[in-house]
């Protein structure tokens, strides 16, 4: 049986594409994770990222060490933290078939795993060299980031990424293929649900300051009660964010839920009518954003709502799915939705329903199965 290693740094149970490597692959190879937390399935072997060791400070550790600290100064420090030289001395003798990284960060260590027969594959989530919109701020991460992919994507078997945009930003950063696999979530068989009273936007995701949530929840204060309702689950990345959208936004149409399990979500937003997704685009991965919650909207069965972008527009346009909004000013998003009628409604819900088993993860186990050579 082939052997693949899947590397993140992430937790597995709350990121819906690692998530997928591993259900893709999981009835067709010995799976093995390196992470921060098991996959809650006892056939997958769990190896920790950063399991607690004692720096090995024996001769002929400092002798393996002298290399690196000669001749490259980055990787002698890089492999100085115990746990990824630990991890990196275990694993390599296994000599896996296929490694999926997930970060750039952890790109020297899927390198430094890599045996005589391992491809190494890099799945990467988004546009790196945009991954701090604050190059003042963040000036020295950002050179670190550089630093990275210039480094070690060119040593890659294959390389992927979330949509068309980005995967044309790093084929023109590296002249390469790059394959285009977007966050397909699990195919779901359910139907729309009925609009019943009030419609229902909803909206779920990260509680991220810069993904400037207020300005949805500004567009309530322009929808009637009686005709609108909001609903919103949002993991609480920043608590004081989120304790400021819930003192300003406490409206009667307004409703906060706890986030629930990734693999709930699809069922759990099935019940609302509207998927909305309005965000500024402050920096390339938001302006080409195709994120987990769009195609669960799709999956959902929900009409969407979008701002102009570069990804999330083209799908809806497409595949007459909901609405492309060319402002994010509330009011006049306000104005727009206003106007919606349950008819109209319905029959966006009846253009995602017929295509949620398009947009499904079974894109994905096909790109893995066959990159491994499985059936």
């Amino acid at each position: 049986m082939k052997k693949v290693l899947i590397i993140g740094q992430s937790e597995i149970k709350i990121d819906p594409r690692v998530h997928r490597q591993v259900i893709g692959l999981l009835n067709h190879c010995e799976v093995h994770i390196l992470g921060p937390d098991p996959f809650p399935d006892a056939r997958v072997y769990f190896h920790d990222i950063n399991v607690k060791v004692e720096d090995d400070r024996s001769i002929l550790a400092k002798i393996k060490r002298l290399g690196p600290y000669l001749f490259d100064n980055f990787k002698y420090k890089y492999f100085r933290n115990p746990s990824y030289s630990h991890n990196v001395e275990k694993l390599k003798k296994i000599d896996f078939d296929l490694i999926i990284n997930n970060e750039v960060f952890t790109l020297p260590l899927a390198e430094a795993i890599r045996g005589k027969k391992s491809k190494v594959h890099w799945d990467a989530h988004e546009y790196y060299y945009s991954y701090y919109a604050d190059q003042l701020q963040h000036e020295n991460k950002n050179k670190y980031i550089n630093f990275l992919l210039n480094r070690y994507v060119p040593k890659l078997d294959s390389f992927s990424t979330v949509c068309d945009g980005i995967a044309d930003l790093y084929k023109n950063k590296f002249n390469r293929p790059v394959a285009t696999l977007e966050n397909l979530p699990v195919k779901t068989d359910i139907n729309p649900s009925k609009i019943n009273g009030r419609i229902k936007l909803v909206h779920h995701g990260a509680g991220l300051r810069d993904r400037k949530l207020e300005n949805m929840f500004e567009l309530m204060k322009f929808l009637s009660p009686d005709k609108f309702e909001f609903h919103i689950y949002l993991t609480n990345n920043q608590p004081e964010y989120m304790k400021e959208l819930k003192s300003t936004y406490d409206f009667e149409h307004v409703f906060f839920h706890d986030p629930v399990p990734m693999t709930e979500i699809v069922n759990e937003i099935n019940q609302y009518d509207i998927g909305i997704c309005i965000v500024p685009h402050t920096n390339e991965n938001y302006r080409f954003g195709l994120p987990n919650k769009f195609f669960e909207f799709i999956q959902a069965r929900l009409m969407i709502i979008v701002n102009e972008g570069e990804e999330m527009p083209k799908i809806v346009r497409k595949h007459n799915l909901g609405l492309v909004v060319n402002s994010q000013d509330p009011k006049e998003i306000a104005e727009i939705v206003s106007q919606l009628t349950p008819e109209t409604i319905d029959r966006f819900k009846k253009a995602s329903h017929d295509q949620a088993a398009f947009f499904s993860a079974t894109k994905i186990y096909s790109y893995y199965k066959t990159m491994i050579g499985v059936n």
